[in-house]
């Protein structure tokens, strides 16, 4: 089911993150295609919004976090965009702005 971001709001102790899809190949300097086998997790992103639940006032919105990669939830947004709903406990760190 697809959802317009404007209208969903975001319940429990859960941010909702944007994130790069990863690489699924490796091009050299002299143009050798080297496909991943496994590409690497997510654990990283951008903070898009913030549960109703979470009480800390050190995560805002913009913020790019780093997060536990088996403990997401992808959510896909208007078909094509892919994001993940991560739990607060899972967060290890973030960049402040």
């Amino acid at each position: 089911m697809d959802f317009n971001l404007e209208n969903f709001r975001l319940l429990g102790k859960f941010v909702l993150v944007d994130v790069e899809p990863p690489k699924k190949e490796n091009v050299t300097e002299s143009n050798f295609v080297i496909p991943n086998k496994k590409p690497e997790p997510v654990t990283s992103g951008e903070i898009i919004q913030i549960g109703t639940d979470v009480e800390t006032m050190s995560l805002k919105e913009g913020m790019k976090i780093f997060f536990s990669a088996n403990a997401t939830v992808p959510v896909a947004i208007s078909g094509t965009q892919q994001m993940l709903k991560v739990h607060v406990d899972n967060i290890h760190g973030y960049i402040s702005n």
